[in-house]
């Protein structure tokens, strides 16, 4: 396998990909997330491929509040999939990435990537 590069989903480079974003400083599920909520919900159900959610924060702020936002983001939307009838098992990676630096467009990297695996 390819090795983990830190970022963007390390090893698990397949899957359909859904991203959720979240405001600056925060990992409450967002209401205008709601159609990628319900399409990464609907997807999931309707498949039984493994689950892997990866946390990101953008570059402000310090690591140490970074990969804390990161992480919390990935549990939340594992919490989220669990709430919904996800089953447990089938989520096999939650990591938070931390901080991705940029500079220009902080709020896409707020976010959390979910892959479902074949």
């Amino acid at each position: 396998s390819m090795p983990a590069n830190g970022k963007f989903g390390g090893e698990f480079k397949e899957g359909e990909l859904h991203s959720i974003f979240f405001n600056t400083g925060e990992f409450h599920i967002r209401e205008n997330q709601d159609a990628r909520t319900s399409q990464l919900l609907s997807r999931a159900s309707a498949t039984k491929g493994k689950i892997v959610i990866d946390g990101f924060a953008d570059e402000r702020g310090s690591d140490e509040l970074n990969v804390y936002l990161s992480e919390e983001r990935a549990k939340r939307i594992k919490s989220f999939l669990i709430e919904n009838g996800i089953d447990q098992s089938r989520i096999v990676s939650v990591v938070g990435r931390g901080g991705v630096p940029n500079g220009k467009t902080y709020q896409q990297y707020r976010r959390s990537d979910v892959r479902i695996l074949e």
